[in-house]
């Protein structure tokens, strides 16, 4: 936090967010310059102290509209900062309506294809996190609806960006991409994510090249959107060109690539091409783990079919086997530990022969997984 612009954004906010009964505080706010208050709410933001960080910025807000005007660039400033401790204090509804007051001030001040108003956009959509991170107590599908007219907004403002300043269009676009990628935004604003991601790869491309993280990290997403839609080949392809670029370019392996493999595993094996997705469980032995230390992780499940004769007397159960995960992610070594009767057995060790894992990495080599276990059990849909 240096200065009053310490991030950017504004417009006028209700007195209601002022509106103190008489107290202590108030007696010592009435005696604060506008400096001692904008001073102690940075030194609450650096302390972390997020009830501290809200009420002096409230209190320089209103001392700082005084002092620079309420339609100043400082004052609009100020709110910014008010609307980031409103989000840090799980307010993110009084937050989000700030953030809209001030995206409307900085339209007026820096036009409609502006950096700064698209800072305030994303600043704006990216609240989602305090719901995210609240689920308990913050219901988002109660207020998604008012987050259409910013995500809206600010993929006009990044097209317009594009087009009047091709050097801004990478980072705009790669900016709104990683702010809708998030899992409450995508599942209500799917193809805003999609054409955000779309966009950023194209312009990363062109800026940067296909090496740079943030190129593989659009593909990857990309590949990720393509896979949800059911466009399996799409899908494919972009994950394909994540593992091939990180695999001749990276000397150390990266987590796009692990999950890229991962999920080509997954597609290929649900296509019947058993061969490729060997190809890709091999590699993911072969990887230099960016953790020198990683458990096994699933990539490819096959669900038990369930015995005939078990099905026809209505028998339900289960079985439960242990196997080994060998150093390329293949179940090796399967015994039955217990089950409530034969007919499950065989099933069950048949599915699991075609279950798939990424190995066990130790000291940055991938080793054997022993005693694994899992349960399988088999019910009847009533």
């Amino acid at each position: 936090m240096k200065g009053i612009k310490y991030n950017l954004l504004a417009l006028a906010i209700s007195t209601s967010f002022f509106a103190t009964s008489p107290s202590a505080d108030s007696t010592e706010n009435t005696q604060l310059t506008f400096s001692q208050a904008y001073g102690k709410y940075t030194t609450a933001v650096e302390s972390e102290n997020t009830a501290e960080s809200l009420k002096y910025a409230k209190l320089s807000l209103r001392l700082g509209e005084k002092k620079f005007g309420l339609d100043s660039e400082n004052a609009t400033n100020l709110k910014y900062n008010l609307a980031l401790s409103l989000a840090a204090n799980q307010q993110p509804q009084e937050a989000f309506d700030v953030f809209g007051e001030i995206a409307q001030r900085y339209e007026e001040l820096y036009g409609e294809d502006s950096m700064q108003l698209m800072q305030v956009l994303l600043e704006q959509i990216s609240l989602n996190k305090v719901y995210s991170d609240n689920k308990d107590t913050l219901d988002f599908s109660k207020v998604y609806r008012k987050y259409r007219s910013p995500i809206a907004k600010a993929s006009s403002v990044a097209e317009k960006l594009a087009e009047s300043s091709p050097d801004l269009a990478a980072g705009s676009y790669y900016g709104l991409a990683k702010t809708l990628n998030s899992n409450l935004l995508t599942s209500h604003f799917f193809k805003y994510a999609y054409d955000a991601n779309r966009n950023a790869e194209k312009y990363l491309l062109e800026s940067v090249g296909e090496i740079d993280k943030r190129t593989i990290e659009m593909r990857f997403m990309l590949g990720k959107y393509m896979k949800a839609k059911g466009r399996k080949e799409s899908a494919i392809e972009y994950f394909e060109q994540v593992v091939s670029t990180i695999d001749s370019e990276l000397d150390t392996s990266h987590p796009f690539e692990l999950a890229s493999h991962a999920v080509l595993v997954d597609l290929y094996e649900k296509r019947g091409k058993s061969d490729k997705a060997t190809e890709h469980c091999l590699a993911i032995g072969r990887m230099t783990p960016w953790n020198d230390e990683i458990e096994p992780i699933p990539l490819h499940r096959v669900p038990p079919e369930y015995p005939l004769r078990a099905a026809r007397t209505n028998k339900e159960g289960y079985v439960v086997l242990s196997f080994d995960i060998d150093t390329f992610g293949f179940v090796t070594n399967i015994e039955i530990v217990d089950s409530s009767s034969n007919s499950f057995e065989k099933s069950g060790q048949k599915a699991l022969e075609k279950w798939r894992y990424a190995p066990k990495f130790v000291n940055g080599q991938s080793v054997v997984a022993e005693g694994q276990k899992v349960r399988l059990d088999f019910r009847l849909e009533s």
